[in-house]
Formats: structure tokens, C-alpha cells, sequence
């Protein structure tokens, strides 16, 4: 019965704050905003509350401060392979926890193929070349406690885009940007958490994660006249363990997510 009423508890409390939110925007580099690990992702990308693993470096760095263990994680995802196209999406990460620094060091490549173009002229449909686009990002980040149960995570990224290797038409740039972006992130995780006139207690199964990410200037393939801002994202996660065992496992999730970039032209 305990467990029933806490289960019964937390639907309800989630529930009823729910709500859809919903950006509009135009942003470079898209390929940063795609769920990188298969477990969030199956979870309808719900994950700045638990980040409970190494993919925590993308959904709330603050996460990974509560952990102290090593891990590596590789993601591979071709897309369209029923097109026979040379699409595909590459994922890895790394964390490790350094006692010395009292926190964990976290690293992250993400690749992102888009295969081959080929290339016309601006009067003619006719070939006149090949040529390779794909996008990068290279991010590493620290996480630690500032007490029992709050965390703090933080993220730097090099960020390289490379769509074309030259301009359109008369442009005298090529299709190729850099830039860097920073991701700074929040969690709780109370020991003791007894709701007011219940016998209810969360802690130690609730988290609450705040996680900002993408914070950095805009990027341009040809000129800063035609900047596009990169996918500055606002997420707001909640994580409650309703039953764990041995060999079992249950958890609701919830996040609110905000693309913090402005309709174009507006």
C-alpha cells in the first residue's frame, strides 16, 4: 500500500503541472539538438531529471555529479538505410570521477554524416563536382557536489560545421563555420523530502534538473549578415524512482523544453 499511494502521489503531482511547450525557430547546426543515447530517447527524450549515465553530458551535466563511476558509452545510428544513403549519426562519451577534484571529468565527440552532394552551376543542372558535408562538436565538462543534494555540472564545446566547400553563386565564402557554445546545469536530489500532512517521504527517489545548453554566439558560413543563431535550449526534468530491486527498476520522467531562439524575423 505504501508503495501504491507514493506511485498514485507522484502521477498526480506530475500530472497536473504538465503542459505542452512548444519554440519556434531557425537555428544552425541542428544536429546538437538530436537525443544521442537510445534509453532517453525511448523515454520521448525525457532525460534532464534522471541523467543518471555519461549521455548525462547532453541532457543535464549536473547529473553526473551524484555518480562516481567510469563510463564510456558509443552510439550508432544510420538513417534512411532504405534509401542507400550515406546518412548516419555517431555518439560518444566519457566520464570519469577524479577524488582528487572532488568531481567527474566528462568528454563528448558527436559526428553527424551527411554523405555526398553533388555539385551543379547557378545556370546549369549539369555535374561539375562532388563534395562531403557532415557536422562535429567536441565538448568536455565537470561535475561535482556543492553538498549532499545538490549538483552542478558545466560544458564547453567546439563546434564545426562543414556543408559545402565553397559558396553559391558569386559568394565569396565557403559553406564551413566554427563556433563555440556552453551548457550549465542544476540538480537536486534531496535525502529527505516528507510532504506536509502525509506520511509520504521522496527523497532519496526524486531528482529536479535545470539544464541550459548551447549558450554561445551565432554562426556564419558566408558573412555575419546571414548569422544563424545555434540551438540555445532551456530544460526543465523531473525524476522520481517509484520501486527499484535487484534486477528491476521503475521511473517517471517528465521535461519541459524551450528552444530559446527567436521566430526569423520576428
Amino acid at each position: 500500500m505504501k508503495l501504491i499511494s507514493r506511485l498514485l502521489f507522484v502521477v498526480m503531482i506530475f500530472t497536473m503541472i504538465q503542459k505542452s511547450v512548444f519554440a519556434q525557430g531557425e537555428t544552425a547546426v541542428p544536429f546538437l539538438m538530436i537525443a544521442p543515447d537510445s534509453r532517453a530517447g525511448s523515454m520521448g527524450e525525457s532525460g534532464g531529471g534522471l541523467a543518471d549515465n555519461s549521455a548525462a553530458i547532453y541532457w543535464n551535466p549536473a547529473g553526473i555529479a551524484f555518480t562516481k563511476s567510469n563510463e564510456v558509452s558509443i552510439t550508432h545510428s544510420k538513417w534512411l538505410p532504405q534509401f542507400n544513403l550515406d546518412i548516419f549519426y555517431d555518439y560518444l562519451t566519457y566520464m570519469q570521477y577524479v577524488p582528487d577534484i572532488n568531481g567527474s571529468l566528462t568528454a563528448s565527440i558527436t559526428y553527424m554524416n551527411y554523405g555526398q552532394f553533388v555539385r551543379t552551376g547557378p545556370d546549369s543542372p549539369n555535374p561539375i563536382g562532388i563534395f562531403n558535408a557532415f557536422d562535429g562538436a567536441l565538448t568536455v565538462g565537470y561535475a561535482t557536489r556543492l553538498s549532499d543534494d545538490w549538483g552542478v555540472g558545466v560544458n564547453f564545446r567546439l563546434i564545426y560545421s562543414h556543408l559545402a566547400d565553397q559558396g553559391a553563386g558569386q559568394e565569396q565564402g565557403k559553406g564551413v563555420a566554427t563556433s563555440v557554445s556552453f551548457d550549465v546545469g542544476g540538480m537536486w536530489r534531496p535525502g529527505k523530502l516528507l510532504i506536509p500532512f502525509t506520511n509520504v517521504d521522496l527523497g532519496k527517489n526524486l531528482s529536479i534538473g535545470l539544464n541550459l545548453s548551447n549558450l554561445g554566439p551565432k554562426m556564419y558560413y558566408i558573412d555575419q549578415a546571414q548569422a544563424d543563431p545555434i540551438p540555445t535550449n532551456f530544460r526543465l526534468g523531473f525524476a522520481y524512482q517509484i520501486f527499484s530491486d535487484q534486477y528491476n527498476s521503475l521511473v517517471y520522467t517528465l521535461d519541459f523544453n524551450k528552444l530559446m531562439v527567436s521566430q526569423a524575423g520576428t
